[in-house]
C-alpha cells in the first residue's frame, strides 16, 4: 500500500508489482526514479527478478552511504562495485549448470511464484518458444497477445499465426480461405478525398466548376472509374484477400463482393505492418500500381465469428498469438504481464541455457 498527499487530496494505491510502487513513491523521493527505470529495465531484458533486483541495490546503495560517511571518494567506491561484478560473473559461470531443454517447464514456476496461474500456460509458452526460435535465436516479438472479453483465464490458447481484431466487410464475403492471396493498402481505393480549405490556403487552388447536373454526373462517372481500374488489377493477379488501412465505400464494397474478394476495412496501422512482415505482402498505396511482387500469402485465413467482437486469423509460420481470456481490465494486465515475463525467460533459457540456484543462492 502507497499513501501520499497530492496537494489536499490523500492517494492510497494498492500494487503487488514493484515497478508501480517504486513509481509512486518517486513522486516523494525522486532518487527512486532512477530505481523505477531500472527495474523497467531488468523486466524488458530479463523477465524476472524485479524485487530481488531493487533490494540488491538498495543495499549497495546503503553500504555506499556508510563508505562515503567516511570519506571514501564514490569513484573509488563505483571502482570496487565493477571489480566485484567481473569476480561475481566468473563466480557464476563456474558454478553454473546446462539447462535440460525438457526443463524449460520448470524455468517458468520463476515468473509464477508457487501461485499457479501459469500451471496451464506453461506448455503454450514452451511451444510458442519453439515457434519463434531460429538457429538459436528467439524473436519474442513475433508473438503478440489479443484480447477477448470473457470466461476464465485457463481458457487462454495459443494460435499458430496473427489474429486481427477486426470484422469482415460484408456478411457474405468467405469466411474460410485456403492459400490466400493477400494484399495490403494504405491509402484509398481510387481517389483520395479531396480536404476543403479556406481560399489562399493550402498547397495549391483547385475548384470544380459545376454549373449542370450532366456535368457532376460526369465528375462521378470519371471517379468511379478510377476505382473500376485499381480493382481491376486484384482481378488480374488473382487477390482473394485485401486489409485497408482506409474507409471503403458502399461502391467498391459492391465490386469487391461480386469479385469474391474478402476485404477489411480501417485496419489499423500497425496490424497492417505485421500483416505486411508475417504474410510477405508489402505494402502499397496505389493499387493501381500493384504487382505479383506485392502479393503476400498465408496457409489459411479463417474468420470467427464470437459476441461481441469478430476477429481474422492468419496461420503463417514462425508467428504465435496467444488469445487472453478474462473479465477484468486487471485480469488481463496480469495475464500480459505473466506472459511477457515468460517469454523473455524463455528467450533466455533458449540463447544462453545456464541455470543457478535462485531465490538469492547466488
Amino acid at each position: 500500500m502507497v499513501t501520499y498527499n497530492r496537494g489536499p487530496e490523500k492517494i492510497v494505491k494498492i500494487a503487488k508489482d514493484a515497478v508501480p510502487v517504486l513509481e509512486e513513491l518517486a513522486i516523494q523521493y525522486p532518487v527512486l526514479a532512477v530505481f523505477s527505470e531500472a527495474a523497467k529495465m531488468q523486466r524488458q531484458e530479463i523477465g524476472d527478478g524485479v524485487t530481488s533486483f531493487v533490494i540488491l541495490a538498495s543495499a549497495l546503495l546503503k553500504e555506499a552511504y556508510d563508505l562515503m560517511a567516511k570519506k571514501v571518494h564514490p569513484n573509488v567506491i563505483l571502482d570496487g562495485y565493477l571489480e566485484a561484478v567481473k569476480r561475481a560473473i566468473k563466480i557464476i559461470e563456474v558454478n553454473s549448470t546446462k539447462l535440460e531443454q525438457t526443463a524449460l517447464d520448470s524455468v517458468l514456476e520463476a515468473v509464477d511464484c508457487g501461485r499457479g496461474i501459469t500451471m496451464a500456460l506453461r506448455r503454450n509458452l514452451v511451444e510458442a518458444s519453439a515457434i519463434v526460435t531460429m538457429e538459436g535465436k528467439m524473436d519474442k516479438n513475433r508473438i503478440r497477445t489479443v484480447r477477448k472479453q470473457g470466461a476464465g483465464t485457463s481458457e487462454t490458447t495459443l494460435i499458430k499465426g496473427i489474429v486481427i481484431k477486426k470484422a469482415k466487410l460484408h456478411r457474405n464475403m468467405p469466411d474460410d480461405i485456403v492459400k490466400p492471396r493477400i494484399v495490403v493498402t494504405s491509402g484509398r481505393i481510387g481517389l483520395n478525398r479531396v480536404e476543403s480549405k479556406m481560399p489562399s490556403e493550402g498547397r495549391f487552388n483547385m475548384k470544380f466548376d459545376i454549373q449542370n447536373p450532366e456535368q457532376l454526373i460526369s465528375c462521378q462517372e470519371a471517379e468511379r472509374e478510377q476505382k473500376r481500374l485499381a480493382l481491376e488489377k486484384l482481378g488480374t493477379l488473382a487477390i482473394n484477400v485485401l486489409f485497408c488501412q482506409q474507409p471503403i465505400d458502399t461502391f467498391v464494397k459492391c465490386r469487391l463482393l461480386k469479385m469474391g474478394v474478402l476485404a477489411f476495412e480501417s485496419v489499423d496501422r500497425e496490424d497492417c505492418m505485421l500483416i505486411s512482415k508475417a504474410t510477405g505482402a508489402n505494402m502499397v498505396a496505389y493499387l493501381a500500381g500493384l504487382s505479383e511482387g506485392d502479393v503476400g500469402t498465408a496457409e489459411k485465413l479463417e474468420v470467427e465469428k464470437s459476441s461481441p467482437d469478430e476477429m481474422v486469423s492468419l496461420n503463417v509460420p514462425e508467428y504465435g498469438t496467444f488469445l487472453l481470456r478474462a473479465s477484468t481490465a486487471q485480469a488481463f494486465d496480469e495475464l500480459e504481464m505473466l506472459i511477457q515475463n515468460g517469454l523473455t525467460l524463455m528467450k533466455w533459457a533458449v540463447e544462453d541455457p545456464s541455470s543457478m540456484p535462485s531465490c538469492g543462492a547466488s
